[in-house]
């Protein structure tokens, strides 16, 4: 049996490790992470600084930026990075979409998806 410490340990390591690819968007090998709650606080302070700093019309751009990785876990686009945030704003809807709704599920689980599914079978009833 394990103990409570060992427990704690392995999942701190999964989540650091657990890196989970987008697929859908052809040529872009782009990764999100699921979240440990102090680093999530840390990237949506940080955030909460672009609507004092930029008003350039990027900041879901910049934040969409925090969220997306490589497959070592680094940054996929500098948040701080005028064209890395353009090639975001100039995604189609459908793949802008299937980024936005990864880096969500990222955070959050399938929480979003079910929730989405179980909407539309109510509306179907």
């Amino acid at each position: 049996m394990t103990t409570k410490q060992q427990q704690m340990a392995a999942y701190k390591a999964k989540q650091k490790s657990a890196l989970i690819r987008v697929v859908g968007i052809d040529g872009l090998e782009i990764y999100v992470k699921p979240w440990q709650a102090k680093d999530y606080r840390d990237v949506v302070a940080l955030a909460e600084t672009f609507k004092s700093k930029h008003q350039d019309g990027l900041n879901n751009e910049r934040m969409l930026a925090l969220e997306l990785f490589d497959a070592d876990g680094k940054p996929y686009f500098d948040y701080q990075d005028r064209e890395d945030l353009q090639f975001l704003a100039d995604l189609s809807q459908s793949d802008r979409q299937l980024l936005d709704d990864a880096a969500k599920d990222a955070l959050y689980g399938d929480y979003f998806t079910k929730k989405a599914l179980q909407s539309e079978s109510v509306k179907n009833s």
